[in-house]
């Protein structure tokens, strides 16, 4: 019984150690985005009472894969999220590409995050602009 104890105490530690050896910061979101927003592309659209917006991205940056795009809404002080919601990709021109639809009373205080890599990988994060 004590060396099982022992065990799952050994699993607790590497676990922690592992946790602590991957964090990933605002200021780091930041700089990400500052270096790669150039690769996410938007094409927006009037329609009716909104807006359709194509985004695409490149399936591999920096050596890392594409592994969810999504789109985060906040308030008009940037602070808090008003929803979030994840953009179904497909392959198209060496690219992944998605859309949304969104009404224009909606459409500001609008972000696209597109997350690469497995474990710690990043993120780059670009607003979306009429």
């Amino acid at each position: 019984m004590r060396s099982l104890s022992l065990f799952f105490l050994l699993l607790l530690a590497i676990n922690e150690c592992h946790s602590a050896g991957c964090s990933y910061t605002e200021e780091m979101m930041s700089q990400n985005s500052k270096k790669y927003e150039h690769f996410l592309k938007t094409n927006i659209k009037q329609i009716n009472n909104g807006f359709s917006i194509n985004i695409s991205a490149p399936s591999l940056l920096n050596d890392s894969e594409l592994q969810q795009a999504y789109i985060v809404k906040f308030d008009d002080s940037n602070k808090k999220e008003i929803f979030v919601f994840p953009i179904s990709m497909y392959e198209e021109n060496m690219y992944l590409s998605g859309w949304f639809n969104i009404d224009a009373s909606l459409f500001d205080n609008i972000f696209l995050y597109v997350d690469y890599g497995k474990g710690c990988g990043f993120s780059v994060r670009k607003m979306i602009e009429k």
